[in-house]
């Protein structure tokens, strides 16, 4: 296989699993939590770093921020094997700023303040690419705004609970 388009990446690195981060200043930390990290590559908003879990191979890669950098990366990672995706990230919060102070229409404002009445807390773009993008097929997508280590820690236990259903 080619190195796709925008992540430069093919298929040789064997991975099933990666974590997500939008930020590539982040990549480098999330990959110094697994065994034998290594830096494979980096191209535009991806930033990529392979490590291992339990002898597995896991790719730590930004997707940049919004959703359709998001779509783009996990997309090309499906096309290179990974099948299990955990989204690690920041979110925005709900209460500032207010789109009162930035130009936005009224109907805008009117639908930010039906989110906070409803209790929204925060606005997250990539998870939303993540679902919608790999809810198409076989993969599995997850979700964690608890921190980093809890994704590593799942990782862990996902490819346990694969080992034990193949026994």
């Amino acid at each position: 296989m080619e190195k796709l388009y925008h992540i430069q990446l093919d298929d040789s690195h064997g991975a099933k699993y990666a974590l997500l981060p939008g930020d590539p200043g982040r990549v480098e930390k999330i990959a110094m939590l697994l065994d034998d990290p290594r830096f494979i590559g980096r191209n535009r908003e991806y930033t990529t770093w392979l490590g291992t879990l339990l002898g597995e191979p896991i790719l730590v890669m930004s997707t940049g921020m919004g959703g359709p950098s998001t779509a783009i990366g996990i997309e090309e990672l499906f096309m290179t094997g990974v099948r299990n995706f955990i989204r690690v990230g920041t979110c925005g919060g709900m209460a500032l700023p207010s789109p009162g102070r930035m130009p936005v229409s009224y109907d805008l404002e009117q639908k930010w303040e039906a989110w906070l009445r409803g209790g929204t807390l925060a606005s997250e773009m990539e998870s939303a690419a993540l679902y919608i993008v790999r809810g198409m097929d076989d993969s599995e997508s997850h979700d964690t705004m608890r921190g980093i280590r809890v994704a590593v820690e799942a990782i862990k236990l996902h490819i346990q609970r694969e080992r034990e259903q193949k026994l």
